[in-house]
């Protein structure tokens, strides 16, 4: 069966590994989740300048059938935080709805168990998703009708998908004091607007690199790498990140080639020539189907160089897309994939499958898949927010930007063992540290082959080793 046969079925399951693009046309716990790395004091009132009322907007408390704003109230009363969304849920980009599905089952499971407490006090967790189709202005427009002209409409807004669609809303969402919880963009500074935001569990192009170059380093000294990247921001960021990763090594960058975005662009012609230019390594940073054609390609061609997926196209169900080509293309990530093998038994995945699949049969929803990268990045999104605002001490704005600015925790979601995942008021960037993974054709999954490597911190509003941010 030819890949081009196959798009509908990748377009349900695509996913960055570890690497989220933008969205736009030109694509730019721990076993007890309640528990947090630590508690941080109150936050501080709110910012000068935040409209009247937005420290504790989004909160909702009912007393006998009658609803209020937050303000206190007995144990036995109703609490509902909310959050708002926006992703694509049609479109090339459709397949990063699972992101949506993996915090919805998270929060559905910790409301049913009580909620997350907060303060001394059991808040329900809950989400309202939007479908933007992937386009930044849609995303916007979605925001400014969920949180209204001062911003007050949501407590905050949780996972905006693409590079392009975080920076066209990040400036707005600070002015207004709104929370802008772990944009969903491996742009390191990519909508990270502070005080008012901190970045996810997505891992740049330089820390992916980072990772990538250090076991080349050992695996294939002396390794001559060529680069395929899309045009744009995106494709810019994968090789600037590796012409970075490679200085002061063995390794070294001896060609680039660039295509055009699309959902298949065929890029023989650009592989034939990476060939041609002596490259040992690829580095297979192109979109959707093209991340599979390329691969296919180099076999076609007689090349058989190491392979490293990156940005959108490091991603199981992509990759897998490539049949046996795929056997041992590399990649950088931080979460487990939870088909593999290795990690089907760890408990942080039995619970994570059978929360996913029970919420996927309560809303009859049979595409909702636990083997989703997508979903799995989600997930860990959620348990990050609640052991945030689990620590924040009280329920307001300011007291959760406060813990996310302090975050520091390990084991969150479905991350490896021992993945750490921190921020700093001068560091809003919490997902320094990767495994490079290798792929296994037979079981089509992503398997860890290093120990866990990190980048330093950045001062605050650097983009990182991979130079200034898309």
């Amino acid at each position: 069966m030819s890949i081009r046969t196959l798009a509908p079925a990748v377009m349900a399951a695509a996913v960055l590994v570890g690497s989220v693009s933008g969205c736009s046309g030109k694509t730019d716990g721990a076993d007890d989740r309640s528990s947090a790395a630590s508690t941080v004091p109150p936050g501080p009132p709110a910012g000068e300048g935040c409209p009247p009322g937005s420290d504790d907007a989004g909160l909702d408390i009912t007393r006998d059938g009658e609803s209020s704003d937050a303000g206190g109230g007995d144990p036995g009363e109703s609490r509902t935080l909310t959050l708002v969304a926006s992703h694509p849920s049609g479109g090339a980009f459709a397949a990063r709805s699972g992101i949506v599905t993996g915090y919805q089952a998270y929060f559905a499971a910790r409301n049913a168990a009580g909620g997350v407490a907060i303060g001394g006090q059991n808040w329900s967790i809950v989400v309202k998703a939007n479908n933007d189709d992937g386009r930044p202005a849609r995303t916007a427009e979605n925001l400014d009708t969920a949180l209204g002209p001062d911003g007050l409409g949501a407590f905050g807004v949780l996972g905006i998908i693409g590079t392009a669609n975080n920076a066209g809303v990040a400036g707005t969402l600070a002015d207004k004091c709104v929370p802008n919880i772990f944009p969903v963009t491996s742009a390191l500074v990519g909508g990270v607007e502070e005080p008012w935001s901190v970045g996810g569990p997505v891992i740049s192009e330089a820390t992916a690199a980072a990772a990538v170059v250090s076991h080349l380093v050992i695996s294939s000294p002396g390794a001559r790498i060529g680069v395929l990247a899309s045009a744009g921001e995106d494709g810019d960021r994968i090789e600037d990140a590796y012409r970075a990763a490679v200085e002061g090594t063995s390794l070294s960058v001896v060609a680039a080639q660039r295509v055009p975005v699309g959902v298949d662009t065929d890029t023989s012609a650009e592989v034939e020539l990476l060939a041609w230019s002596g490259a040992d390594v690829m580095v297979d940073g192109v979109d959707l189907l093209s991340c599979p054609g390329a691969i296919e390609a180099a076999r076609q061609v007689g090349w058989s160089p190491v392979v490293v997926a990156a940005g959108g196209c490091a991603s199981a169900p992509l990759v897998g897309q490539a049949g046996d080509a795929a056997e041992g293309v590399l990649a950088a990530a931080n979460l487990m994939d939870p088909s593999d093998p290795e990690f089907v038994d760890h408990p942080r995945v039995r619970r994570y499958r059978s929360e996913v699949e029970t919420w996927a049969k309560d809303l009859d929803n049979p595409t909702a898949s636990p083997d989703d990268p997508n979903v799995v990045l989600g997930w860990t999104m959620a348990d990050l927010f609640t052991r945030a605002v689990a620590s924040a001490g009280s329920v307001s704005r300011s007291a959760l930007m406060t813990a996310l600015s302090s975050l520091d925790v390990t084991d969150a979601g479905l991350a490896f063992e021992g993945i750490r995942f921190q921020a700093t008021p001068t560091d809003p960037v919490v997902a320094r540290q990767a495994r490079v993974v290798r792929f296994d054709s037979v079981s089509a999954t992503f398997s860890p082959v290093t120990p866990i490597v990190s980048t330093p911190t950045q001062p605050s509003g650097t983009s990182g080793p991979s130079g200034p941010g898309g």
